[in-house]
């Protein structure tokens, strides 16, 4: 019953966003965006309380009436020299359930320690969010772009903040510092080579500090490498066009 996703209503939303773009001179870019999206029917991902014979959990969907998200976005890139561009990015992400923060205020939502068993009344400064969202997440990224030998390569590192993976104590909702996931950070290296016009290799790695996870990140394989041929018919096909 839980794979039973015929029941989902469609998601509906509505936003407002405020950007700011400053550009104090032909090397550098900065960019700022502050939002507020209210969301009905969100479609979220939950964990099933059970999972696979190999430990790694399974997940379905289910909506969630009202929610809102708001926060703020960063980025900024500079250009360094003639052949390197670092780039960056922060978020900040607040994302909550209206009628559990309702219901927080109420005093419908307690908490019990699983050590001491002691009950507690939930207060809005103990609720973290919708779980599988950080709060704080990051990136930079470092280009290298070399026209005369064809070439370029870039290396970028993500950073992940903790995010609430599941609930312990019985209350319902994110609600302790146990029932998050801690943060984490991935790094990639990609070269490509341009051959000629039409076609390039890309070769790099993904995932280059090997960090697994394995029962919340399932989809983290770990340390992976990928070699790429990438050829484009689009032009060919083009100049054939124009010449019949």
């Amino acid at each position: 019953p839980y794979a039973k996703t015929a029941n989902l209503q469609p998601e509906t939303s509505s936003g407002l966003n405020l950007g700011l773009r400053y550009t104090p001179g032909n090397l550098v870019i900065v960019n700022a965006n502050l939002f507020r999206n209210d969301l009905r029917n969100l479609i979220d991902r939950f964990t099933l309380p059970f999972a696979k014979t190999n430990g790694q959990s399974i997940y379905s969907y289910h909506n969630v009436n009202k929610v809102y998200t708001e926060g703020i976005t960063l980025d900024a890139s500079w250009k360094m020299t003639k052949y390197f561009l670092l780039s960056g990015g922060y978020q900040f992400l607040l994302a909550r359930d209206k009628d559990v923060i309702k219901g927080i205020k109420a005093g419908n939502y307690f908490k019990r320690d699983p050590v001491t068993f002691k009950t507690d009344e939930v207060q809005v400064s103990d609720y973290g969010g919708l779980l599988n969202r950080s709060k704080h997440a990051a990136n930079v990224k470092l280009m290298y772009m070399n026209e005369g030998v064809r070439a370029n390569a870039w290396l970028r590192v993500n950073y992940t903040g903790r995010f609430g993976y599941t609930e312990t104590n019985g209350s319902g909702i994110l609600d302790g510092a146990s029932e998050y996931a801690n943060g984490f950070f991935l790094c990639n290296l990609t070269v490509t080579k341009y051959l000629f016009k039409n076609a390039d290799m890309q070769a790099g790695i993904e995932n280059l500090l090997n960090y697994t996870e394995p029962v919340l990140l399932p989809n983290l394989p770990g340390r992976t490498y990928f070699i790429n041929l990438h050829v484009s018919f689009d032009n060919i096909f083009q100049s054939k066009k124009q010449h019949t």
